[in-house]
């Protein structure tokens, strides 16, 4: 319903607040009227409703602030009183600004304009009352209200204070009464009396709520204007959807709960795709977790990692993007290792392999940050059916310019072969079981290759009947990788002149837990370049010592 194709009723009422109070049920018996008019639903919930301004689309552009309290005066005020609004609300001119000075800074804190600025708010309240009297009615004296919240050089923005009203009145007419439900309310849903705080179910008016304010939306939609938003990294002139807003919270496309990732962490599962596992075993005292936290050979076999075989179809498979931890286990207050690596990858020209390996490795950077590699998302909102056609995905290029605004470290202009489908788990729909997180094929991929979703397998991508792209994690305990067919990458990076480039983040650190009490042993950081040549990993490791130090707190360096 938010598509401009459908024409839903407008404009549409504006009941005041005496319509509100009149409905059966105050503030204190009816969870309706607090949620909406005073409560979180109504304050942040619906503070979208200012992405939307009250101009209809049949007027050439929307107005201005300023513009519409020009209008006001003209159609509601007169003489004396519409000349001194006027003049109030006229825009200051650049040369008529105070300019900044110490002295000026100082003066808004004296005695003396404290004095001059109750004085100033008592006249503009005096004048406030001969402009109510003037303009009369409730529904007159509503409209000033908000129009003296706009900004003068902005596109109005819908009033927030009238869709809660139209809002809770739209709740009570789905059918919601106090006879009828609030005593269910008060002992079944979720935070209210006696009843469950974790797993209640929601109320009944809030899901009346819900169904009233996306009403709301899908007529704004509809019918009026999109506010700009002034976004700098992203289109933001027109409304393409809701997920524009973070409006969505169910995705149809996708039936799963949970992945096999939310058992990977804490020693739990590896797999297949990662079968590495840190030597913890027979490591007691302090004396030995320090002799493994430097020793530089006790760490994972990288060249055995980037590429792997599937022992039930024996398909190799390169790894494109990985995460694993471990932590050792031990008693509450004993040191314990924390050990973890992150797998990137990206695609680079051939001929920039030495101007990255010169900036990387000859200057040893650390690799670890999380956010070496960005990674395009659907940021929760889009949906696994819409990818990568829909326009939801439309900014997930992964394709990156080392001056873009994406952080990464490689120099050269480069390819991230992945992106990332996302979906975080409500509290109050219970679509999931836990949140979701796995990765996808790079839409350009996805075009170049002619991809298409495994059918019953969320996680894997095929061409010709053969599964090309694969995170496992899906069907299979186990961390969520992002895996490519060997020879169909190997043949795709020939045609297009490129090389797979592996850039590997992680560390061993050594501490006892306790905050304002634990103790900080050490940290031993590798980074890695690693490259196929002639079908093999070849690479190497550099390395960063932090030594021990007393603690305050605890510093956990790994971050997901």
């Amino acid at each position: 319903c938010f598509d401009r194709r459908y024409k839903s009723e407008w404009p549409i009422e504006n009941p005041m607040q005496e319509e509100i109070d009149n409905i059966i049920g105050d503030e204190k018996s009816s969870e309706v009227k607090f949620s909406v008019i005073w409560g979180d639903f109504g304050k942040y919930t619906m503070g979208c409703i200012h992405s939307w301004s009250p101009i209809p689309l049949s007027v050439p552009v929307p107005q201005m602030g300023y513009d519409l309290k020009k209008e006001f005066a003209e159609q509601f005020l007169h003489g004396e009183i519409k000349k001194e609004y006027l003049k109030k609300i006229k825009p200051n001119l650049p040369d008529k600004m105070h300019k900044s000075s110490v002295r000026n800074i100082e003066s808004l804190f004296s005695e003396e304009n404290r004095k001059e600025q109750e004085q100033e708010q008592k006249r503009w309240e005096q004048f406030e009352e001969k402009i109510k009297a003037q303009i009369g009615s409730d529904e007159n004296r509503e409209y000033y209200r908000w129009l003296s919240g706009l900004n003068n050089d902005r596109p109005a923005a819908f009033s927030r204070k009238w869709a809660q009203r139209w809002v809770c009145k739209r709740a009570y007419e789905f059918g919601w009464t106090e006879e009828l439900f609030s005593e269910f309310e008060e002992h079944c849903s979720y935070g209210r009396g006696q009843g469950p705080s974790g797993e209640g179910m929601e109320r009944i008016g809030k899901k009346y709520q819900w169904i009233a304010f996306h009403e709301i939306l899908a007529r704004l939609s509809d019918n009026v204007y999109w506010v700009d938003r002034g976004y700098s990294d992203i289109e933001d002139k027109h409304y393409n959807g809701p997920w524009q807003m973070h409006k969505r919270d169910i995705d149809p496309t996708i039936w799963i709960r949970k992945n096999g990732e939310y058992r990977s962490f804490n020693n739990e599962v590896s797999s297949w795709w990662q079968p590495y596992k840190f030597p913890f075993s027979g490591i007691d005292d302090i004396l030995d977790q320090q002799e493994f936290l430097w020793d530089k050979n006790k760490i994972p076999k990288f060249l055995d990692l980037l590429r792997i075989k599937d022992p039930y179809t024996q398909n190799q498979w390169i790894v494109l993007r990985g995460f694993w931890a471990e932590q050792q286990e031990r008693r509450d207050s004993e040191a314990r290792l924390d050990c973890w690596f992150r797998i990137n990858t990206v695609f680079i020209r051939k001929q920039d392999y030495d101007i990255i390996k010169k900036e990387l490795q000859n200057q040893k950077k650390s690799l670890i940050s999380p956010d070496a590699i960005s990674i395009p998302s659907t940021d929760h909102q889009g949906y696994f059916g819409e990818y990568p056609w829909h326009p939801v995905c439309q900014f997930m290029s992964g394709w990156r310019d080392p001056e873009g605004s994406f952080g990464d470290l490689v120099p050269t202009k480069h390819f991230v072969p992945i992106s990332k489908y996302e979906w975080e788990s409500g509290s109050t729909d219970h679509s999931l079981d836990h949140s979701l997180s796995f990765y996808l094929p790079a839409k350009e991929l996805v075009e170049s290759l002619d991809l298409r979703r495994t059918d019953n397998d969320f996680g894997a991508w095929e061409n010709d009947g053969g599964v090309i792209f694969c995170d496992p994690s899906i069907k299979k305990y186990g961390p969520s990788y992002a895996l490519m067919d060997s020879q169909k990458l190997g043949e795709w990076l020939d045609e297009n002149g490129l090389d797979i480039l592996w850039l590997i983040g992680g560390e061993k650190q050594l501490f006892s837990p306790g905050f304002g009490a634990g103790n900080f042993y050490g940290r031993l950081i590798y980074s890695g370049l690693f490259r196929l040549v002639n079908g093999v990993p070849t690479g190497s490791l550099w390395f960063e010592k932090e030594e021990p130090r007393e603690r305050t707190g605890l510093e956990v360096g790994r971050r997901m």
